[in-house]
């Protein structure tokens, strides 16, 4: 029977579109290295978006390989631009051999795109001059626009990129049904956040062991995001019910130190008095850096020892 479902699946995959066709919001989805589970993740988003999102055209690549996404996932974001145009990436997989080399010139998207993907695609792509970056907090909607630079016309109104896990299936997986439940989440209003899937990886994803960090970087001209649908911003939720289920920790100090990632000979790049509480979610694979919350809206590593624990 599970021979059955795979082979139905097989072939409902491969009879989807394989390029960019006419002016629509479109989709290029990509999962590789995630065991079986994989294939029914990709219905699963390809369902998602259409019904919930009302995309145009989701994308599906099936027998491309990890080596050959990259230039799949420049095809897609570089094709010329129509009207109307609305372009969603989410590539989740292991290994270097997914990510673009360090060589290559960087990818221009042409019209308002969300990508989810290795981190290692941050520096691969170009974002337009006043984009900002959220290591540790999140972004407001009223302040969401992007800092002040040389916006060319040219540019998109929208881009953003959050970063993914791209070490171990069990990371890469939990990552992606993170992901869906937070899109699932946001289909009532039509609207894909960036902002809360960067807070369901930072709340949600619990294991010890990776130094992965949920990042974004996001630039925004400012306009109305009506234009920019399914793209925009939810409207203010409750604080995580998995961050209210955590017992506050203690500090050692009267100051903490947060560092963007467990790397914490580079230096701290927040330094605040307590004044919420502090929950340690996950431990590096070292196990002498935590990666807390303080209060709903900061995020970040610190030092174990700063840590009654």
């Amino acid at each position: 029977m599970k021979r059955l479902m795979l082979i139905a699946w097989a072939i409902a995959l491969a009879v989807l579109p394989t390029g960019h066709a006419g002016a629509g919001t479109t989709a290029l989805v990509s999962f590789h290295g995630t065991g079986n589970g994989a294939w029914e993740r990709r219905l699963q988003i390809q369902d998602l978006l259409r019904s919930g999102f009302d995309f145009d055209e989701v994308t599906v690549l099936v027998d491309t390989t990890p080596k050959e996404v990259p230039k799949q996932v420049r095809k897609f974001l570089e094709s010329p631009l129509r009207d109307g145009d609305k372009r969603f990436v989410w590539i989740s997989g292991a290994g270097k051999s997914i990510c673009p080399g360090n060589a290559t010139a960087p990818i221009q998207p042409r019209a308002p795109s969300l990508i989810l993907a290795p981190g290692c695609y941050i520096s691969a792509v170009r974002f337009p001059q006043g984009a900002r970056h959220y290591g540790l907090t999140t972004p407001e909607p009223i302040r969401a626009a992007a800092r002040v630079g040389r916006i060319d016309s040219r540019d998109p109104a929208w881009v953003s990129l959050l970063a993914l896990p791209s070490s171990e299936d069990r990371h890469i997986e939990g990552a992606d049904m993170l992901l869906l439940e937070s899109l699932k989440a946001g289909r009532d209003h039509g609207i894909i956040d960036p902002s809360a899937l960067l807070h369901a990886l930072r709340a949600g994803f619990r294991w010890n062991d990776s130094r992965y960090t949920p990042t974004l970087n996001l630039f925004h001209q400012g306009t109305e995001t009506d234009a920019l649908a399914p793209f925009g911003f939810l409207p203010k939720q409750k604080a995580s019910d998995r961050l209210d289920r955590i017992r506050p920790v203690t500090l050692r100090k009267a100051r903490l130190n947060l560092h963007e990632t467990p790397r914490a000979h580079l230096g701290p790049a927040l330094s605040i008095r307590k004044s919420e509480p502090v929950r340690v979610l996950r431990a590096d694979p070292s196990g002498g850096m935590r990666f807390v919350a303080v209060g709903e809206k900061i995020f970040g590593w610190v030092r174990r020892d700063d840590l009654r624990l």
